[in-house]
């Protein structure tokens, strides 16, 4: 056999086979029959989503004017739900010391006991305030 000639085979003629219906299948975009045809936009493929529904609403159940029992409330069904957002955690209150501070001054004047104002502040001795310390005033 010479450089540049094929010889064709029957393995040599699967492969080309092969590769050709390879080709064409992505040329037809694997096509389906009654499939909706995906929508494109800028290369990318676009989602399209068609909102179902399979809850179904009922009005709650109206007392009538002629009778005396009590009203029911209305079904889980047909009243709106909501889940709570997250609570807000408290800011604490920060107390810088001033010269002629006590803790027992500063306690009084946010209306906690001395030893809840030591507590939150990890202290052990009220008489070791300095003028600049940060204080967390705890919560009432």
């Amino acid at each position: 056999m010479k450089l540049g000639q094929i010889r064709l085979t029957s393995g040599f003629l699967s492969i080309s086979f092969g590769v050709f219906i390879l080709m064409l299948s992505g040329l037809a975009g694997f096509y389906v029959p009654g499939a909706p045809s995906p929508q494109t936009t800028g290369g990318t493929l676009k989602a399209t989503v068609t909102p179902t529904s399979s809850a179904v609403s009922t009005p709650a159940p109206q007392a009538s004017p002629s009778s005396r029992t009590t009203q029911t409330a209305p079904s889980p069904a047909s009243s709106p739900t909501s889940t709570p957002g997250p609570s807000a955690t408290p800011t604490p209150t920060i107390y810088v010391v001033k010269a002629g501070d006590s803790a027992s001054e500063i306690a009084d004047k946010f209306g906690i006991s001395t030893n809840a104002l030591l507590k939150a502040n990890n202290m052990t001795d009220p008489d070791k305030l300095a003028v600049g310390d940060k204080l967390v005033i705890p919560q009432r």
